[in-house]
């Protein structure tokens, strides 16, 4: 009916603008991640221990993990956008 698909596209609307929206923060978080990573780097030089290895209490301790994290959250996201088969 007429009503269901009304109703049914507004829902779909507001799930999508919010998925939008999550995913402009999220890649909004992403990119200043990545500032601050290169500020770090910029006033601390940089060792491959740092990024890979960089034990607890450490600046980047948290950092690629999060970043992998956030990054694969906006893949999902655009991939459910576009209705998408893919999956990890």
């Amino acid at each position: 009916s007429l009503v269901f698909k009304e109703t049914f596209s507004i829902y779909t609307y507001r799930i999508m603008e919010m998925l939008m929206s999550t995913k402009a923060e999220l890649i909004q978080d992403l990119l200043q991640m990545q500032r601050d990573f290169i500020k770090f780097e910029h006033e601390n030089g940089m060792h491959p221990d740092d990024y890979y290895n960089p034990g607890a209490g450490h600046p980047l301790e948290t950092y690629k993990n999060d970043f992998v994290d956030k990054a694969v959250q906006v893949l999902d996201m655009a991939h459910d956008e576009k209705d998408s088969s893919w999956k990890r």
